[in-house]
């Protein structure tokens, strides 16, 4: 009798656990980074709870790379910012690799450097410490194609697996990805098997999401790879949310897929509407392929599911940097680009993007060491960031702020409005690309979604030491209000608040 009580016992400890683990994944708010959508609102990015924005400049190189990564993470807190992207691996950079090495200088794509991995938890767990947040690029650009050739960890001569040969990387983009289609299991295992590991390294911290492939190069392409893709990124992400909720049960991971040069069409609508991609990720240094921030306000009311722009755009497109590749880059390194970068940042805000990648290194060729510069002084970009900072500390109603309101009159050619029921932002900018405009005192007419009552407004000048310049106060009637403008330059924004 006492024997069967005990396994009584245990059998309902293990069942009540069990039970507990999937109802908490289920409904208990994890901390750290999640999601927070219901049907009445869009969805809202969330940080130990509290709504989140987080922008800054990529540390891209720095989990493989000699890289002072506290210097510029403390240089971010300084100012305001908390967003970096980093890639776990790369072909052409390796002072570390998570991959061990064989004796005759070739990888086992299944087997680690227990170095790299512990530097790793190093440099994330600093980075989470400091409030941070991580997207980190798992997969390299190119997908197994000629972005890899050389000296790529794929390439058979490099590894010590013969299935790798399949991948065919002379000019391919899509055999990496036919793995699991084309019933090359053996291999997949191989390809997959960073993730495992990454996941096991990393499912501990709550300031990352992941991008499953940076550039996959989609649009390189047939129809019929695209299928296979398509296979391999089903399998891959059911593995993927279920490895991690093995050892977090309470919490599904972030996971999204760049989307840059991926033409708009079925595969960008596939992988922007699939159930285990809960971010929608977008490059956007890549003229034929960009989206701007108004083409992705329809985007998240389609799908609604947060939209994260990586890599600054400012179309149309600026050519500070002459003979590179990327004309449209804007980068944090190119200190002129301070009030483009600050517009780019503003916009997407206004977009409800919550997540903002600012482009860091120097695009020039022949540069060896890229973000080796000190930060500090770089770009006054990093004084407007204070202001950002400061503007979102002060906003109280974010999660139901949505795309209602307009401006029926009012300085500016960009004019982007967030409004709830108790309060709005109201944004005006010269165009994208334009630079020192000025705009003359003027009157700015509003229709907004705002109850009815008396609010006040605070007048901002972005590029204004201090940000805010005039507080003002007015009365809504059936949401109409008009405002008395300063001069600004380039870009403004008026924050609408209900009076207490």
């Amino acid at each position: 009798m006492t024997k069967f009580y005990y396994v009584l016992v245990i059998s309902m400890f293990i069942l009540f656990t069990s039970t507990y683990a999937e109802a908490l994944s289920d409904s208990d708010p994890a901390t750290g980074l999640s999601i927070s959508k219901n049907d009445a609102r869009l969805p809202t990015l969330m940080y130990d709870e509290k709504p989140l924005l987080a922008f800054g400049c990529h540390f891209e190189h720095m989990l493989f790379d000699d890289y002072d990564y506290k210097e510029w993470t403390q240089w971010m807190v300084d100012h305001g910012m908390n967003h970096c992207r980093a890639r776990l691996y790369h072909a052409y950079y390796r002072d570390y690799s998570p991959f061990s090495k064989t004796e005759d200088g070739r990888f086992d794509l299944t087997k680690w450097d227990d170095s790299f991995w512990q530097r790793c938890r190093e440099i994330l767990s600093h980075l989470q410490e400091n409030d941070i947040i991580v997207h980190l690029l798992i997969f390299p650009q190119g997908s197994g194609g000629y972005w890899w050739q050389g000296d790529g960890y794929y390439l058979p001569e490099n590894n010590v697996h013969p299935e790798t040969a399949f991948i065919r990387p002379e000019k391919s983009t899509a055999g990496f990805w036919q793995s699991w289609s084309q019933g090359k299991h053996r291999l997949y295992e191989i390809q997959t098997a960073i993730l495992w590991k990454m996941i096991e390294e990393t499912a501990q911290f709550d300031n990352i999401y992941y991008d499953l492939c940076h550039e996959p190069f989609i649009h390189a392409m047939k129809p019929d790879e695209q299928q296979d893709l398509k296979e391999f990124l089903t399998e891959t992400t059911q593995r993927f949310v279920e490895h991690y909720q093995k050892i977090r049960p309470d919490k599904k991971p972030l996971l999204g897929l760049d989307t840059d040069f991926t033409p708009p069409g079925d595969t960008r609508n596939w992988i922007y509407s699939h159930d285990r991609f809960n971010l929608m990720i977008q490059g956007q240094n890549h003229e034929k392929f960009y989206t701007t921030a108004q083409e992705a306000i329809e985007l998240v009311k389609i799908y609604r599911k947060p939209f994260c722009p990586q890599e600054s755009l400012d179309p149309p497109g600026i050519v500070h940097i002459p003979n590179i590749k990327h004309k449209n880059a804007l980068t944090y390194f190119e200190s002129g680009d301070r009030h483009h970068l600050r517009k780019y940042v503003w916009r997407w805000i206004l977009a409800r993007s919550q997540l903002i990648d600012i482009y860091q290194k120097s695009l020039r060729k022949n540069v060896p060491e890229r973000e080796r510069y000190n930060p500090r002084g770089h770009n006054e970009f990093e004084n407007d960031a204070l202001i950002i900072r400061d503007f979102w500390n002060g906003l109280r109603d974010y999660p139901n702020l949505d795309f209602k309101g307009s401006v029926l009159s009012g300085p500016g050619a960009v004019h982007m409005v967030l409004s709830s029921r108790r309060e709005a932002v109201v944004y005006l900018s010269s165009q994208p690309g334009a630079e020192n405009v000025r705009f003359e005192p003027s009157e700015l007419r509003l229709e907004l979604s705002l109850d009815d009552g008396q609010y006040t407004a605070d007048i901002w000048k972005l590029s204004f030491p201090g940000g805010i310049v005039e507080t003002r106060e007015t009365n809504l009637t059936n949401g109409a209000a008009s405002l008395d403008l300063p001069a600004f330059t380039d870009d403004g924004v008026v924050h609408i608040t209900k009076k207490e």
